[in-house]
């Protein structure tokens, strides 16, 4: 029996089996190697399947593992190369007695016996076929649930075979002289506990014909390396900034002898982030590269909003950067970026709707956030980078990206889903199109942008713009220009598509010149207007089509001086960021003489010498007045000196003096601003100042972003925003929906008492200029029965909520007694349903006119998940949907 049994494993099983796949197990239907193999098994194995059909075979069913397979295969396999001719009725009545057969093999003593466990995966494969040739749902399940097992083995057994290769990596790695772990500091976590792959020294005499290595050393020439004393590396411990590092040491000796600097960033989110940083540390030593590392402690991803967390971090993380390349001279903070980087960049920059001329988001060489970046790798696929680190031996962490996280769902799901639908190609395609994108980047910006904003002035006051040469522009242009002047030059976010639409519109308005009635009265085209482009910063177009957009800080919601303020000569005083400086002067003066006679000063003398000069004679008393404005002040608007500090005189002299007191104003830089101490508030402003603190906690809780400035805002930042006596018309919110940026609210704040009609229509006309659907009104008393009705009729196109003050002076979330709410997401509640095989309307329910449902915003149809704490389960969780 066993020299038969052996036998037909032998056959079946031996050799190639790739070949052995394509030869005898599965040949392609009526090919010359299914017919040989028919031939071979009649020939080797007729008898012996003919003496199993007589049952002479049974006491192999118990006698093995290996027997009962040799019989199984028999029965099963054989059976179907002998009898291949179907359409002979003899052979098909044979094959079905004999599938009868084996599966009562297989149920009546594999599985029982439980061998299949400990079998190979070949003769696993094999020995429970029968199941699948005669399928029940039940015999598929049981086959399911076996591969199951089997497969989680197989992982478990892979685990322990990879960790074995790593210690032993390891000792070998030690035995050489590898950064060791005796240096290392405490973790309590082992280095190939870390590591996907561990430090090797290799063979290295082939590294110069490297692709990597020539292309690190072409760009360390492009980018003169040679003249510099220090290069630098961002240096996480992935594979890419890892091999980027190696690959600097190996050319550093090449290029000038630059010593390495690395930066690591320790964020502390994960428990293996010290034994990491402290790895990384032990590589840098060994090699002589400087090292640096930055701990974040300001927020954790487990514990701060996910947008505060990626603004904190990304700032901490790109001032870190500026710092070491200011303390050693760098010129460039290298990346690991690689093609694949851009790829995914390319994705989510068309998915998030950002510029034509700006989908790769990467270049070899660029400034982010104010600091140079250098990516020496973006020509490479990953798969070119693992392969010099696996060949020379770079050790590198494992990959740690969360696969929650929109980098790891767009890695682990989209992009094979791309694939599968489109092809490997894709791929390509989408390098071909950021490729594309870069290529029309560098002709718009030196054909078309280039002219445009080398006319852009700036000064500490304003910028502005020459709209004469965006006359013929497309829209996409004025985007670039204006998108270039908001994020580069003044440090802020890029204006809306509406009003700049506005602005064209306008602008051909005024090309056009006025019609009908209009003709005599086109004021804006014989001084200028202003216009609204972007909430915090005035926008003045003057006659000949050059827009000024001032500063943040030129006009402040509170004035950085009160009236009145008096004003000794001769001093010189600072006012937020102005400064101002007095100075008598004789009436022979040359400054009086040039200055007396002048033509009123303009809007260009302020914006252009970042403030304005001028004299006037002399007083009793010099103050800080506004409202009292010398003639050469009167051709500037009257807005722009309001919201400067004016010095003007009061009273006069019995007798006339022939001293005129001369006034220089101008704005000092940010870094110059004088810090105020503000006084208590008065109850008024703290009633409103806790209102609007629930408030912002209100929005930031529904999902729409907040600064954490607001969110943390003291009385003492309050006043400092608003003022002493703030206006509810200045506290004004408008927000966008962290997930949609499409989704903006508004949060109003009525002066009336008591809410009528009109200010309502107001508010709508409002949000209808900014495209905006949805609003709260923060009221002091309530609405009227009228209002009321006019939001009832709004309602299909404004969906505007209320709450009083009073709801609002305290946050209701905070209270001890108020479990922790959060609405359930379509597709959350969908899978809640399903899991629980109900409907919602079986659900324990909420009204929706309930505070907590009101303070969250929640709508009729959705469920609330409410988490409250347990003594015995730690925590205890109910539904409830909101009707």
């Amino acid at each position: 029996m066993t020299q038969e049994v052996q036998s037909v494993l032998r056959f079946w099983f031996d050799g190639d089996q790739t070949e052995t796949y394509r030869a005898k197990w599965f040949p392609p239907e009526g090919s010359d190697k299914q017919q040989q193999a028919d031939r071979e098994v009649c020939s080797r194995f007729g008898a012996l399947l003919r003496r199993a059909e007589a049952e002479e075979l049974e006491s192999w069913r118990a006698h093995s593992a290996d027997a009962c397979v040799a019989l199984i295969l028999v029965l099963d396999q054989f059976s179907r190369h002998v009898y291949r001719d179907r359409s002979t009725a003899a052979n098909a009545a044979q094959r079905q007695r004999n599938d009868a057969h084996v599966l009562a093999v297989v149920e009546q003593d594999l599985l029982p016996k439980r061998w299949h466990e400990q079998l190979p995966v070949p003769q696993f494969v094999f020995a429970l076929m029968p199941l699948r040739h005669s399928p029940t749902p039940e015999r598929l399940n049981d086959v399911l649930a076996a591969i199951e097992a089997r497969r989680q083995l197989q992982k478990a057994h892979g685990d322990l075979l990879e960790k074995f290769r790593r210690t032993t990596t390891g000792r070998l790695q030690h035995l050489r002289g590898g950064p060791s772990q005796e240096d290392a500091e405490t973790t309590g976590i082992a280095d190939e506990d870390i590591l996907e792959r561990v430090f090797m020294e290799t063979d290295e005499s082939d590294m110069p014909r490297n692709r990597l290595y020539r292309a690190m050393d072409e760009y360390l020439t492009k980018m003169n390396a040679r003249d510099h004393s220090h290069l630098a590396v961002s240096l996480s411990g992935g594979v890419d900034s890892m091999v980027v590092a190696y690959l600097m040491h190996h050319l550093r000796e090449k290029h000038g002898g630059f010593t390495i600097v690395a930066v690591h960033l320790d964020y502390g989110n994960r428990v293996e982030s010290a034994a990491e940083c402290d790895y990384v540390r032990r590589w840098c030593e060994r090699f002589g590269i400087v090292f640096h590392v930055r701990r974040i402690d300001e927020v954790k991803r487990a514990t701060t909003r996910r947008d505060d967390y990626e603004r904190v971090s990304r700032e901490i993380r790109y001032s870190t950067y500026a710092e070491v390349m200011e303390q050693y001279d760098i010129p460039g903070m290298c990346f690991g970026h690689h093609r694949g980087d851009v790829q995914e960049n390319v994705i989510s920059n068309m998915m998030k709707g950002l510029s034509l001329l700006n989908l790769n988001g990467m270049q070899s060489s660029s400034i982010v956030n104010g600091v140079r970046i250098w990516r020496p790798l973006l020509d490479f696929e990953k798969d070119v980078i693992l392969d010099y680190a696996h060949r020379y031996g770079v050790p590198y962490f494992k990959d740690t990206t969360p696969k929650w996280s929109t980098r790891g769902k767009l890695r682990n799901h989209l992009v094979p889903l791309l694939r599968d639908m489109y092809g490997d190609g894709f791929l390509n395609n989408l390098s071909a199109l950021g490729a594309e994108s870069t290529q029309c980047a560098e002709l718009v910006d030196s054909q078309v942008l280039a002219p445009i904003m080398r006319s852009v002035g700036t000064s500490e006051a304003a910028v502005w713009v020459d709209c004469r040469l965006l006359k013929d522009q497309p829209f996409f242009v004025w985007k670039e220009v204006f998108r270039q002047v908001c994020h580069s030059i003044m440090g802020n976010s890029m204006v809306r598509e509406k009003p700049l639409q506005e602005l064209i519109q306008k602008l051909e308005r005024l090309e056009a010149g006025p019609t009908g009635k209009a003709k005599h009265k086109n004021k804006d085209a014989e001084v200028g207007s202003w216009i609204t482009l972007k909430k915090g910063n005035r926008s003045f177009l003057t006659k000949d089509k050059q827009l000024i957009i001032f500063r943040d800080r030129f006009f402040p919601r509170q004035a950085y001086v009160k009236p009145q303020f008096p004003i000794e000569a001769d001093e010189s005083y600072t006012f937020g960021p102005w400064k101002v400086q007095t100075e008598l002067l004789d009436e022979s003066d040359a400054i009086v003489q040039s200055h007396r006679d002048r033509n009123p000063l303009t809007i260009w003398d302020l914006v252009h010498d970042n403030g304005l000069s001028y004299v006037f004679p002399n007083a009793p008393q010099l103050v800080i007045d506004c409202n009292s404005r010398f003639h050469v002040l009167r051709a500037i608007e009257k807005v722009i000196t309001d919201a400067m500090p004016i010095v003007s005189s009061v009273g006069a002299f019995d007798v006339a003096t022939s001293t005129w007191p001369g006034v220089k104003r101008r704005l000092v830089p940010p870094s110059s601003r004088s810090l105020f101490i503000m006084s208590e508030l008065t109850p008024e402003a703290s009633r409103l100042y806790r209102v609007r603190k629930t408030t912002v906690k209100m929005l930031h809780n529904r999902g729409y972003i907040v600064s954490e400035n607001e969110l943390v805002m003291t009385p003492e930042a309050f006043q400092g925003q608003f003022g002493d006596n703030p206006t509810r018309e200045m506290m004004t919110i408008l927000v966008e929906k962290i997930d949609d940026p499409s989704d903006n609210l508004f949060v109003f704040f009525p002066e009336d008492t008591k809410v009528g009609v009109k200010p309502i229509r107001n508010y709508c006309n409002r949000m209808k200029d900014e495209n905006v659907t949805k609003a709260i009104l923060v009221v002091q008393e309530g609405i009227t029965p009228f209002a009321r009705q006019a939001l009832n009729e709004m309602a299909p196109r404004y969906k505007i909520e209320h709450f009083k003050e009073t709801e609002l002076l305290v946050d209701i979330t905070e209270h001890t007694l108020v479990p922790v709410h959060r609405v359930l997401g379509r597709d959350e509640k969908a899978a809640l349903l399903k899991r629980y095989r109900i409907r919602d309307s079986q659900l324990p329910r909420m009204q929706v006119t309930d505070p907590i449902a009101r303070y969250y915003g929640m709508t009729r149809g959705q469920v609330v998940k409410i988490i409250r704490p347990s003594e015995t389960a730690g925590r205890y969780v109910t539904y409830r949907a909101v009707i």
